[in-house]
């Protein structure tokens, strides 16, 4: 599990009267992504290979840019167990 990390993302759209259904589809790309994942409250984790990871956040970013302006806030961490 040495390329594995563990993503913490939270998706903001700006000045959306259709945020929450803009957020819905951020959740839609993330549960088809076929990556580990734990939807919360406040922000959704994503686990696995760095890559594939990296590879969801750049999706994310270009199916939503057209969408809507939004802040998309990741944290992430290399230490996994």
């Amino acid at each position: 599990m040495e390329n594995y990390i563990v993503c913490q993302v939270s998706f903001l759209p700006l000045a959306d009267a259709d945020g929450l259904n803009k957020v819905r589809k951020v959740l839609d790309i993330i549960k088809n992504s076929g990556l580990e994942h734990c939807i919360g409250k406040l922000s959704t984790s994503i686990t696995g290979e760095k890559s594939a990871v990296f590879k969801l956040m750049e999706d994310i970013h270009s199916q939503m840019n057209d969408q809507c302006s939004f802040i998309m806030d990741m944290r992430m961490t290399n230490f996994y167990e």
